[in-house]
């Protein structure tokens, strides 16, 4: 009995593994509604809006991108 739960342990360990390897890597699909960079606008050091720059798709603005004092640029991949 308890070699028995020590294989059911071990099986559930290599199913959970499994399941976190594949949704660490996305797939072409999810990648390509990702966007590549986001800009984030800042006003006295706390962010107040950003935009999301993708590749196939127009920029989405969220908050407030006209009023800010500087921009932060994150970029994650680069357009095929």
């Amino acid at each position: 009995m308890k070699n028995l739960a020590h294989l059911a342990l071990a099986a559930a360990l290599m199913t959970s593994s499994a399941v976190g390897a594949a949704t660490l890597a996305p797939s072409p699909a999810e990648a390509a509604e990702k966007p590549w960079l986001i800009i984030t606008y800042l006003r006295n050091g706390q962010p107040v809006g950003n935009t999301q720059v993708f590749c196939d798709s127009p920029d989405v603005d969220f908050g407030d991108t006209s009023n800010y004092d500087n921009t932060h640029y994150d970029y994650y991949f680069m357009c095929p």
